[in-house]
């Protein structure tokens, strides 16, 4: 099995919902394909990560950028769901974002930190005039019946 889906919504937390719901079917559908048991921890890590990853490209939006949309494209395979992330936001290092200082409560940050403790994979390269954030969840043969 080999699916692709992309989604294009417009850089707007009125669209977060749908992007989350977006990741949630299309971990549904691949972890469904294969038989696997525990899906709600398996989807819910999925739609997580959509969501903080569109939360975050519109959040750090440029004011100055002409009308763009972020994409999203999920690769169901059959061990695992690619879910890529285009923006057009300013470059960033994955690897200089610090984890959040959990003892001062403070009121964000946690967004990448959660997403790469709940995916297996997770990259950001720089193309043209955006970002490409790739992220990988992996069914492991414990997870299939």
């Amino acid at each position: 099995m080999k699916e692709r889906v992309t989604l294009e919504l417009p850089p707007d937390l009125h669209f977060l919902r749908l992007a989350a719901m977006a990741g949630a079917e299309a971990a549904r559908y691949a972890a469904s394909a294969i038989g696997m048991q525990r899906q709600d921890v398996f989807t819910h890590a999925v739609e997580l990560a959509v969501s903080e990853v569109f939360t975050n490209a519109v959040k750090h939006r440029r004011a100055a950028t002409p009308a763009w949309h972020v994409m999203i494209h999920f690769g169901i395979n059959a061990g695992d769901l690619e879910v890529i992330v285009k923006e057009r936001n300013l470059h960033f290092d994955l690897d200089s974002v610090p984890p959040p200082d959990v003892d001062a409560f403070a009121k964000g940050g946690y967004g990448l930190y959660l997403v790469k403790q709940v995916m297996d994979t997770v990259t950001v390269r720089r193309e043209a005039d955006g970002n490409i954030v790739a992220m990988t969840k992996t069914i492991g043969p414990e997870d299939a019946t």
